[in-house]
């Protein structure tokens, strides 16, 4: 379909920050983005999506719902903002008779209002630039609305006019998106999904930094049972969300932590437990092609995530670990997770296999040598091939 035949009809138009900066890469980044949109959109009575000038343009069917497209396109990881839009040609008269149109039927015209006219234009070429098309489109309206004044840095009312080479594009509203990525754009990683409140809020901040993830949730059965895996589940459904897909895998913990409850010292048992922990993600890595571990550790929370703790930890695995809320305060998670909607989920009084054995007085500043004199009393490697047996994929509603 050409500019033309577009004319005069409703179009969604999404900008977009980090990506632009991408240079030779631009166009991947701008794909990747598409292709999530597209997958955002499925069944939504869209046209087509296709990139224009540092912009990306969706057209819509006559039936298509505009106000749920704007919100689905606004969840979208790289979208720095979605504003819904009327396509009109490049004739200064259509330009005014559209935005004269706009503030006639605004049903705040006669009240004492602020407004500005936001001009954004590409087309270098135009014959008039974007100080001016400001200029006589507000007098334009300020003729219809006299109440009305400008405000060009915090306008109650905003008018968008954006110049392209072929159409104009007019809009009175813009929805902000979350920024970031477009997720799958950084590779893939294994999200560690436990039951609380951190991991999710891991996830949820490596998706926007454009990884695709695999969750892993270690499962203790019968001490853990299965109100606390339909936990996880909803936590996996609810970062499904932001990717096209998403696996869950649960892996037992059970054989390993009841070994080394019975043979080590039970000050190292959080410790031992993550080390098996890493093991376990390293191979199921390795399996699904990921790139790395994700983890909802916050330096100093507990004993096991202290900078000892942590180094003697990752030891156990040659994958990079990445801590997204290595620095974060416990009120800053909270409030990503009430914004992401996993909070009220991961409060739940329902345990994990982290809060199993936890002795009362843990080693906080572990060391690799002692560390690995515990491990030396167990049968390391049937454990872990134990564990695996008995792990399975978990079906997401």
């Amino acid at each position: 379909m050409n500019e033309k035949s577009e004319e005069n009809k409703a179009v969604i138009i999404i900008t977009y920050g980090e990506i632009a900066l991408k240079k030779g890469r631009r166009h991947l980044f701008e794909k990747k983005l598409i292709n999530n949109l597209q997958n955002k959109l499925r069944g939504k009575h869209y046209g087509n999506i296709r990139s224009i000038r540092g912009r990306i343009k969706i057209t819509l069917h006559p039936q298509a719902d505009v106000d749920l497209i704007t919100q689905l396109c606004s969840k979208v990881f790289g979208v720095v903002a979605v504003y819904p839009a009327k396509q009109v040609s490049l004739e200064w008269d259509d330009i005014v008779q559209n935005v004269t149109e706009f503030t006639k039927e605004h049903p705040q015209k006669e009240l004492q209002k602020t407004f500005a006219i936001k001009c954004i234009r590409p087309n270098k070429n135009y014959d008039k630039n974007s100080v001016q098309v400001g200029q006589l489109l507000g007098a334009e309206v300020l003729e219809l609305a006299p109440s009305w004044s400008v405000d060009l840095d915090n306008p109650e009312i905003i008018i968008i006019v954006e110049i392209h080479s072929d159409s104009v594009y007019l809009a009175t509203k813009k929805i902000k998106g979350p920024c970031g990525l477009p997720v799958g754009i950084s590779g893939k990683l294994s999200l560690l999904l436990s039951g609380g409140i951190d991991s999710p809020v891991a996830g949820y901040l490596m998706q926007k930094r454009g990884a695709r993830l695999v969750a892993l949730y270690f499962h203790s059965h019968p001490y853990t049972g299965d109100q606390a895996l339909n936990k996880v589940k909803e936590l996996a459904i609810n970062l499904r969300k932001n990717q096209d897909e998403l696996s869950l895998y649960m892996i037992h913990l059970t054989e390993i932590q009841e070994a080394i409850r019975d043979k080590c010292d039970p000050r190292y048992a959080v410790i031992l437990t993550r080390r098996f922990m890493m093991r376990l993600a390293q191979i199921y890595s390795f399996k699904k092609k990921t790139k790395g571990i994700v983890t909802g550790e916050n330096l100093g929370q507990v004993a096991s995530q202290t900078l000892d703790s942590m180094a003697v930890i990752e030891e156990a695995t040659k994958l990079p670990i990445y801590r997204p809320l290595i620095s974060f305060d416990k009120n800053e998670i909270v409030d990503i997770s009430i914004k992401i909607e996993t909070y009220d989920i991961s409060i739940r009084p329902y345990e994990d296999c982290c809060s199993l054995f936890v002795d009362p007085h843990p080693v906080t500043d572990a060391k690799l040598e002692a560390v690995e004199e515990q491990e030396s009393k167990l049968e390391v490697g049937d454990l872990v091939w134990a564990a695996l047996k008995k792990s399975k994929r978990i079906l997401l509603d």
